[in-house]
């Protein structure tokens, strides 16, 4: 199994929604990781915690759905801080940025007829 992809999630969306379908919504979701990725770049430049916290909150649901699990629970941590009235934000939080990069070559490389 690959530890950026939760083979059995994509598994269960093959057989709930058939493999066409699953590849289609997989690459929409490749389409609007890229998306956040550049919004979190930006975002992490200038400081921007709303940005921060709005991607983060994208992030964690749908990346658990399409089964990149690894970017789910690191946006998911990020998202909390975020969400608590001190707004906490580290410096290690920016290799979310790169766990992102690394995911969608995964996606890319395991689908790239579904992009």
């Amino acid at each position: 199994m690959n530890s950026l992809i939760d083979e059995s999630v994509i598994q269960n969306m093959k057989d709930d929604l058939g493999k066409d379908t699953c590849h289609k919504l997989i690459g929409l979701f490749i389409e609007e990781t890229r998306l956040l990725l550049v919004d979190l770049e930006h975002a992490f430049e200038v400081m921007d915690l709303a940005v921060i916290e709005n991607a983060t909150h994208i992030l964690k649901n749908s990346a658990m759905l399409y089964g990149a699990t690894s970017v789910a629970i690191n946006a998911k941590e990020i998202n909390d801080r975020l969400c608590s009235p001190r707004k906490i934000i580290n410096n290690t939080d920016k290799q979310l940025l790169a766990l992102i990069r690394t995911t969608l070559k995964a996606y890319n490389s395991k689908y790239n007829n579904a992009v």
